[in-house]
């Protein structure tokens, strides 16, 4: 199986925000990229994309930051994954392993 860099980086934000509402403290797009090792664009398109799936929050200001919705914090890694893939397929059902 063969994610993209945009599925990956989708699945750590949700990892890193989850750890973030353990700890109580805020979750900046900033503070994602720098734990991933990525650029703060790339983590950006990632977020809108969660956001836009119901699965994040993002508020704007001094008191602001990024959290789970309750989809969020139940929803299953494959969902995830399926949804961040789209239409590309995750499992490759050719040669060896036909589906």
């Amino acid at each position: 199986m063969q994610l993209t860099r945009f599925t990956d980086l989708g699945v750590r934000a949700m990892m890193l925000l989850a750890a973030g509402e353990s700890r109580h403290r805020r979750v900046t797009t900033r503070t994602i990229a720098v734990a991933a090792g990525a650029s703060e664009h790339h983590i950006a398109k990632a977020i809108s994309r969660l956001v836009e799936l119901g699965l994040v929050d993002s508020r704007r200001g001094r008191a602001g930051g990024l959290e789970l919705t309750e989809a969020g914090r139940h929803v299953s890694v494959g969902r995830l994954i399926r949804e961040l893939e789209g239409d590309r397929e995750v499992v490759d059902c050719e040669g060896e392993n036909p589906c």
